[in-house]
């Protein structure tokens, strides 16, 4: 019985179908992705999956399906990959022509979301933007660059960057939005919302913000984030009136981890 059981394993494991399989299973392991999916989502991003551990750049149509149908799916250790393999993109296009820029910028704002803030300010760092008189392009690369050094809590620098870029280009809501994040960031609400409704004044849309307030929200602790909602719900009770489930959690959480330790 024993001399059967291994035969049959051995047929198993050189079946083509079983071979796949497996790969399949160690792939989605590999990602954090569970394999309990209909057969339509599993070709999908298995595929997805396949290009990305290949170091393959993905087509438009598949990061766009990443980031909408199959967003479940765009967790910490695929968007890592997807944003590496943009920067490294980004960053080939820069080495052939230094003189773009924008691939350098467009390269730092991938390597930002990767958690490369350093790689990406050495890359600006050494860029010479003496002489250059499109202040679209200056304004992105100081926006760039003070959202790097934010990442990296060199907040006065962040800000001096963020208010160049502001002054070259008052009418941008993007220099506004990283102003309003630094400031929310430093316990500085009053400031953060000027600048958050600066941003909205220039085009910046409520779920943009919002999603911001939740990600610098989530990092504080919970004294801090109780402090947080509070000054802003002060200054507009309806404009932050989501915040209010938030500021619930933060306080109800605790007790009901408690009450469950006890029971």
């Amino acid at each position: 019985m024993r001399k059967e059981a291994i035969e049959k394993q051995k047929l198993l494991e050189s079946d083509p179908v079983y071979i796949a399989k497996q790969k399949e299973k160690a792939l989605l392991k590999k990602y954090d992705i569970n394999e309990d999916l209909s057969d339509a989502l599993l070709t999908e991003i298995y595929e997805i999956l396949s290009k990305l551990d290949r170091g393959i750049r993905l087509s438009k149509d598949e990061a766009v399906w990443l980031n909408t149908i199959g967003k479940e799916f765009f967790i910490t250790k695929v968007r890592h990959k997807f944003h590496r393999l943009e920067a490294d993109y980004y960053l080939q296009e820069y080495a052939k022509n230094t003189k773009n820029i924008w691939n350098a910028i467009n390269a730092s704002s991938q390597l930002r979301k990767c958690q490369e803030s350093i790689e990406a300010e050495d890359l600006l760092e050494k860029i010479s933007i003496n002489g250059i008189k499109d202040k679209k392009l200056l304004s992105a690369y100081f926006t760039t660059l003070g959202g790097v050094r934010r990442d990296l809590h060199k907040v006065k620098v962040a800000i001096d960057n963020a208010s160049k870029a502001h002054n070259l280009t008052p009418d941008n809501y993007r220099p506004c939005t990283l102003l309003g994040a630094i400031y929310m960031e430093t316990y500085q609400y009053t400031l953060g919302h000027e600048w958050y409704e600066k941003a909205s004044e220039r085009g910046a849309t409520n779920q943009s913000i919002n999603a911001d307030l939740k990600s610098i929200i989530s990092k504080m602790d919970k004294s801090k984030r109780n402090e947080m909602i509070e000054h802003l719900l002060k200054l507009e009770p309806y404009t932050y009136s989501w915040l209010k489930s938030l500021k619930t959690a933060t306080v109800s959480n605790p007790k009901s981890k408690r009450n469950k330790v006890k029971h």
